[in-house]
Order: structure tokens, then C-alpha cells, then sequence
């Protein structure tokens, strides 16, 4: 599982597993009907971009995060406010600071995300849900099986954006010789330019 989260409940939320799409679903072009909810638990650019292409598309949107913010990761790349822009110019409500608590009956039952405090429930036809994703990893447990020394990098030892997996790549080659030989990881030099 991902460093950074030892212990990692993946219990789906009550009707999610039977009824939520995926991204996947929609960039399989999954037709989608009436109102659509998209709840984001991923804080990145996949969940209010797809919510922005199915607003131009004529349909009625919705998102719905338990961050404070929409689009939380965005203000670290500095997209955060064109993204913002861009949902309420399509039209899409916006609902922050709302936990999902279940899908049932056609709506999204939310709570505030720091009270607990019950809210409206959200309605709609369709749910989309942009929450974690499991790692892959059929292939290291075949590897494994047949005896076959290897690491999991990418989005087989964590998903994520594609910097996660470029990173990951990075230090799998950085650590390489440390894994071979013992000896300590690669150092970059950093050379003083300029001496004031």
C-alpha cells in the first residue's frame, strides 16, 4: 500500500460500490443520465475537469468534496482559481465541506465534513465518484510467485497523478545502487555558482 498511508480502510460508502461510474466508466464513454453528482474525494484535476466536459456536454452537474475548497491540489500548481472559473461559468453547484455518507434513492447523502451535522441531500440520476485508487499489483504477486526480485514503483506501489509516477521512477534509479550493492544512494552534486 502507499507510505503515507499505513493503515487504509477501503470500505466503500453505503450504495457507492453498486451504483457510482468511475472515471474509467467515462472515458469509456459510459453514457450518463439525467442530473449527474460528482463527488470528489482525489482534491486534483480529474473530478472538476470531468464535471466541467459533462456540463458542455448538457448535463445538469453537480460536485461535491469534503474539502473546504474545490479543487484543494490545484492551488499548489496554481490552477485552482481558472479551474474554479471554469465550473461556475458551466453552471455546476458547488457543494465544499460535504462528506459523503451514502447514495440511496437517487440522491447523495452528505454531512458537514467537520461537525458531522446532517445536510440536504443531493440529488441526481447518476453518480460519479473520483475517490482513491487501489494499486495494481497482480503482476508483482505473479513475480513473487515465480521467485522474481522486483519493487513496486508508480501506480502499482501508489496511484496518483502522473508526478507521483514520475517521482516514483526517479528514486527506484536514484536507490538502485543502494539495492545492488549496499552502498548509499546516488548524490547529485550541487556546485556553488556564484561565491559573494
Amino acid at each position: 500500500m502507499c507510505d503515507y498511508f499505513p493503515v487504509l480502510v477501503l470500505d466503500p460508502n453505503p450504495g457507492f460500490a453498486e451504483s457510482a461510474l468511475t472515471p474509467d466508466d467515462i472515458l469509456a464513454g459510459r453514457e450518463l443520465a439525467g442530473r449527474v453528482v460528482v463527488y470528489d474525494d482525489d482534491h486534483y484535476y480529474m473530478a472538476n475537469s470531468l464535471a466541467v466536459d459533462l456540463a458542455l456536454k448538457g448535463h445538469d452537474v453537480t460536485i461535491v468534496t469534503p474539502m473546504p475548497t474545490l479543487a484543494g491540489w490545484m492551488g499548489n500548481t496554481l490552477e485552482q482559481p481558472r479551474m474554479l472559473q471554469g465550473l461556475a461559468e458551466t453552471g455546476i453547484a458547488m457543494h465544499p465541506y460535504s462528506t459523503a455518507v451514502g447514495w440511496e434513492y437517487g440522491s447523495l447523502v452528505v454531512a458537514r465534513s467537520d461537525t458531522g451535522e446532517a445536510l440536504p441531500r443531493i440529488e441526481g440520476e447518476t453518480l460519479l465518484s473520483v475517490t482513491i485508487r487501489e494499486p495494481e499489483t497482480e503482476l508483482s504477486r505473479e513475480l513473487d510467485a515465480r521467485g522474481v526480485s522486483h519493487r513496486l514503483i508508480g501506480d502499482a506501489e501508489c496511484p496518483g497523478p502522473i508526478q507521483t509516477a514520475v517521482y516514483s521512477g526517479h528514486r527506484h534509479a536514484r536507490e538502485l545502487p543502494e539495492q545492488e550493492t549496499g552502498d548509499l544512494p546516488f548524490r547529485r552534486e550541487r556546485p556553488v555558482l556564484f561565491d559573494w
